[in-house]
């Protein structure tokens, strides 16, 4: 394991390689800095250590799907929890997570009870943290709702995008909850493919 990737968590997403692929490509500019930091010569400090967390997809019953695959959604909490063990006996800079925070169950009331109980795992890390929403995050909820409820560090609680600074790196999280003419997803509107930036986001 090398430096780079020391940071190993113990959350880990079944996800398809090309969903997740470009769901990180669309929705966190701050991958960028990752190249930046695995191209630094060998023995070299790097500009900035952090730590990604995805896919905890936390939410209180058992699915089979797609048949033969089970997904214990029940166990996302305590692999979080083991998780920021690790990052605060690590040390990163920050933690962000990249999205699919929960695996809506229905009921508005009951998704947001399993999404302030799975962050309220993520707030054990004694550092800075940051959200990016993803699909399945907006198929529960509204941006609203979604952002009422976790916190970016230093960032205002209504800003879905924003920036921030770590080390001598800026950060861009980006919000690509949106479909081509513009229409922002949102409670049962997120399909997982067609996610865009906002015109508003361009502009900033």
């Amino acid at each position: 394991m090398n430096e780079q990737t020391e940071i190993d968590c113990p959350v880990r997403s079944r996800a398809p390689e090309r969903t997740r692929r470009e769901f990180i490509f669309t929705s966190m500019g701050a991958l960028a800095a990752t190249s930046v930091f695995a191209a630094a010569p060998a023995g070299e400090k790097p500009l900035v250590r952090f730590a990604i967390v995805s896919d905890t997809h936390y939410a209180d019953h058992d699915s089979t799907k797609p048949p033969g695959e089970v997904r214990a959604f029940r166990e996302s909490p305590r692999k979080l929890r083991e998780c920021v063990e690790v990052m605060n006996a690590r040390r990163p800079a920050f933690v962000i997570e990249l999205g699919d925070f929960i695996e809506s169950t229905g009921p508005l009331a009951r998704d947001l009870q399993t999404l302030e109980r799975i962050e309220s795992e993520f707030a054990r890390f004694k550092g800075p943290r940051y959200h990016v929403p993803g699909n399945h995050d907006f198929e529960a909820f509204t941006r609203a709702d979604y952002l009422s409820r976790v916190v970016n560090t230093g960032i205002p609680a209504d800003r879905s995008y924003y920036s921030f600074v770590s080390g001598s790196v800026t950060f861009l999280a980006l919000d690509h909850g949106y479909d081509a003419d513009g229409r922002p997803f949102g409670r049962g509107f997120a399909p997982w493919n067609r996610g865009h930036l906002s015109e508003e986001e361009f502009a900033w």
